[in-house]
């Protein structure tokens, strides 16, 4: 028996914020019209994860999430060129290559209105130079490239990314060796042929800024790393309009789906990745869906323009994807991840690396309630502060840790069909008793009686009845009898235990009557289990917390490391809530949920389906 679940993580680079004073001190998450977000945050349990890239950029933080740790980040430049397709070697130094402009001996801003035919021409001006040093410069888009350094020499170069503000003298690469050299080299040779060149003399004329450099940063060299099948045992697809994601994708093992009009900016075709992601779901177990356009709006410092890429991502990704599930019957199927890569605040422009808030829908385990999924309310959260292993062991993970499982044994592991023996009884000697009289009789004199067989207690039964003779007893023991005997064992019990006995220790923890006991042996459970608490040997009933504790001691566990799993929401869920311990309802007629319970499922296959446990 395996999980049937699916797994959809959202990441929406840069949404997380500081309050801006133009949205009234509100963080634009928390002003956001995100109806979809809000849903999931009340279904869902919320935390924070702590972004472990330093400095924080989307490629290093986007691993961080995936619990992917600094010492395996291959730098931004491998990363982009693994997406756009550049054939280099494991020798192959990679820098990322921003063409830059200059203002008053600091870096100016983006050049987001570069043409494709500007960039050609500056690309292929520069490459005259590089080709015959053994570098190559590869066009990219926009003020976004990539240049290559075959097999060059293993000594580390420091590179600063070209930040806006950033002083111009800080484009030179730190270090002695050879390759700093070049790279030195090539950044000088740029800046004399951009000073004179006609497509510069072009943008002046039109009175736009002109390109001052070359500046390489993010270099780094692509060595084979653990996959997300390796490491989660998940077939991972990307969704995502960003070259860097793509090669993150690429590189972990991931296919990597294309969207026709996904731009990474606020005109993206939302819509298309959404329906990208649902289709990924049919045929991988895990999709990642990438929304760029919250971090554009924060590198441009504008709360509003963040605020409606919120309500882009939850309307148009995040809501149509939730509709897809549910018209496919996948929603109770598939975990839910909500998280940014980073802050990307509007009044720094830039990237900080503060935790950043997460929410994690697991279907049949209980949310928060969450009035709202926003920095404030995650620091709140019952998943607390975790970095991204914890944040990927919690997503694939059980919903509820635990060493040992305890199992009701009436209703649960076997049908339980006590009222046919009571109208049998009542018929047999005319009882004026109700069954709820008639089952409290039982449990106060026999439940907890260590070795009363069932003619010695209908014996004592018929006296407090009227009497009836030791015909009547043995007929009403036989009734018993038959009752006991007619228990079946539900369909998915054994595929059910022998999984679960793999990672836990099993115990029964039940209300019933001694002879009752050897139904566990009658029907195959006892292999099962490390141990049986029956109420007829500790003397006292569910929902005392007496009995549950007694289970804990004698595995040597602790109250929180047990989960106990039910039908009955007095007797099993409220009695080991009481003893400290996480509780799982099996409600086999449906549609009910409980506040109670720590998680719900219809049956007990969906406790490994769902990966409750």
């Amino acid at each position: 028996m395996e999980s049937r679940l699916k797994y959809l993580l959202f990441v929406g680079d840069g949404m997380a914020d500081y309050p801006c004073r133009e949205l009234g001190g509100r963080t634009p998450l928390e002003a956001a019209g995100a109806p979809n977000l809000r849903a999931l945050a009340r279904a869902s349990a919320l935390g924070r994860v702590r972004v472990s890239a330093r400095p924080v950029f989307s490629d290093n933080a986007f691993l961080s999430i995936l619990g992917y740790g600094e010492q395996e980040y291959p730098g931004r430049g491998p990363l982009e060129a693994l997406a756009a397709g550049v054939r280099f070697s494991g020798n192959d130094l990679v820098a990322r290559c921003n063409l830059v402009s200059e203002e008053n001996g600091r870096v100016g801003e983006y050049l987001n209105d570069l043409t494709k035919e500007e960039t050609r021409a500056f690309i292929k001006a520069v490459n005259g130079i590089a080709k015959p040093l053994g570098a190559d410069f590869v066009h990219g888009s926009g003020y976004k490239h990539l240049l290559v350094l075959r097999n060059a020499g293993g000594e580390g170069v420091g590179l600063v990314p070209p930040v806006q503000g950033e002083r111009v003298e800080r484009v030179f690469a730190a270090g002695r060796g050879k390759t700093a050299a070049l790279l030195n080299r090539l950044v000088r040779e740029s800046q004399r042929i951009f000073s004179t060149h006609p497509a510069n003399a072009s943008r002046a004329r039109a009175g736009k800024k002109l390109v001052h450099s070359v500046w390489f940063w993010g270099a780094g060299r692509l060595e084979k790393t653990i996959g997300l099948k390796e490491r989660y045992g998940v077939d991972a697809a990307v969704v995502s309009a960003v070259n860097v994601v793509k090669g993150i994708g690429k590189w972990l093992g991931a296919r990597v789906v294309e969207v026709p009009g996904a731009t990474g900016y606020y005109d993206t075709n939302y819509g298309g990745k959404a329906d990208a992601a649902v289709k990924a779901l049919g045929e991988n177990d895990f999709v990642i869906v990438h929304v760029q356009a919250p971090d554009q709006a924060g590198h441009e410092g504008d709360a509003r323009m963040k605020v409606r890429a919120i309500e882009d991502f939850d309307k148009r990704v995040v809501g149509k994807c939730l509709r897809a599930l549910r018209k496919k019957g996948l929603a109770e199927h598939c975990r839910i991840a909500v998280v940014p890569d980073h802050f990307t605040p509007v009044r720094l422009r830039q990237h900080a690396a503060d935790p950043v808030p997460f929410l994690l829908y697991r279907p049949g385990a209980r949310g928060e309630g969450a009035r709202e999924y926003s920095e404030m309310v995650a620091r709140k959260g019952s998943l607390g502060l975790v970095d991204g292993k914890r944040f990927m062991q919690l997503f694939f993970g059980p919903a509820l840790e635990a060493k040992a499982v305890f199992f009701d044994l009436w209703g649960t592991l076997l049908t339980s069909s006590k009222k046919q023996e009571y109208e049998e009884v009542k018929r047999v000697l005319g009882l004026r008793m109700s069954y709820g009289q008639y089952l409290g009789m039982q449990e106060k004199h026999w439940f907890t009686s260590p070795e009363m067989s069932e003619e010695e207690y209908f014996g004592f039964f018929c006296k407090k009845a009227g009497g009836p003779g030791k015909d009547t007893v043995q007929r009403l023991a036989g009734v018993w009898r038959k009752w006991r005997d007619s228990m079946k064992l539900f369909p998915e019990v054994p595929g059910v235990l022998g999984e679960l006995g793999k990672k836990y220790r099993l115990v029964i923890v039940s209300n019933t009557e001694p002879p009752a006991r050897e139904v566990v042996e009658v029907h195959g459970l006892k292999k099962f289990f490390s141990a049986a608490v029956y109420s007829c040997d500790s003397g006292c009933l569910k929902p005392d917390s007496h009995i549950f504790l007694e289970a804990a001691r004698r595995l040597g566990a602790k109250p929180g490391e047990c989960v106990m799993v039910g039908n009955n929401l007095v007797d099993d869920v409220a009695g080991a809530k009481k003893a400290g311990m996480k509780a799982v309802w099996v409600n086999r007629r449906g549609g009910a949920v409980s506040a109670k319970a720590d998680a719900v499922v219809e049956d007990l296959a969906e406790l490994v389906e769902k990966k409750i446990l």
